[in-house]
């Protein structure tokens, strides 16, 4: 059974002067081991920060790097497509599964382009945490062919994975192309 307890980061007797006391809350297990308690809007704000943070951090780079924000050369991007049906309201699938699918065709598109040189810088080492994806839906089944069809005729490298035993479509992705193109 856990409980939380209150540490404070004063002496007891100096609480009454200070009152913006550090107070730490803990949660400790039945072992007796302390672990930090995690709120959502704690989690939530503490993820907005190092969001901004990295974001900072990496414009700085970029800045730096290529010279002022114009000269900067636009993003390699893989695009991914899942059926919103897959999930809740609709098959029922959990989201970890749905996941998967995403990854099953990101990974499959990488590697049937993976002589492009656009692939080849995406996937480089100095790029490796700078990757960006950007991840659509839609509707269902239908549409994801439908829009397999319309790739395919405008000559744009994808996968689209086709989920097995069941024989369905899932998920679409791109290989990468330039942002802008």
């Amino acid at each position: 059974m856990n409980k939380i307890v209150q540490y404070s980061s004063f002496p007891q007797s100096s609480l009454r002067f200070h009152s913006f006391q550090k107070i730490e809350r803990v949660v400790v297990n039945s072992f007796g081991r302390k672990s930090p308690l995690k709120t959502p809007f704690v989690e939530q704000a503490r993820q907005i920060s190092l969001h901004k943070f990295y974001r900072r951090k990496s414009m700085e780079t970029l800045s730096t790097a290529n010279g002022s924000p114009e000269e900067q050369a636009s993003p390699l991007v893989q695009y991914v497509v899942l059926r919103k049906d897959l999930g809740e309201g609709g098959l029922g699938w959990p989201l970890g599964s749905i996941t998967a699918q995403a990854c099953h065709a990101s990974t499959a598109a990488l590697w049937m382009s993976k002589d492009q040189e656009t692939t080849k810088e995406y996937c480089s080492q100095d790029n490796l945490d700078n990757m960006h994806k950007v991840v659509l839906h839609v509707k269902g089944e239908t549409q994801l062919i439908n829009l397999s069809r319309k790739l395919e005729e405008a000559d744009v490298m994808h996968k689209l994975w086709t989920e097995q035993p069941e024989n369905f479509a899932t998920c679409l992705a791109t290989r990468p192309y330039v942002k802008d193109e």
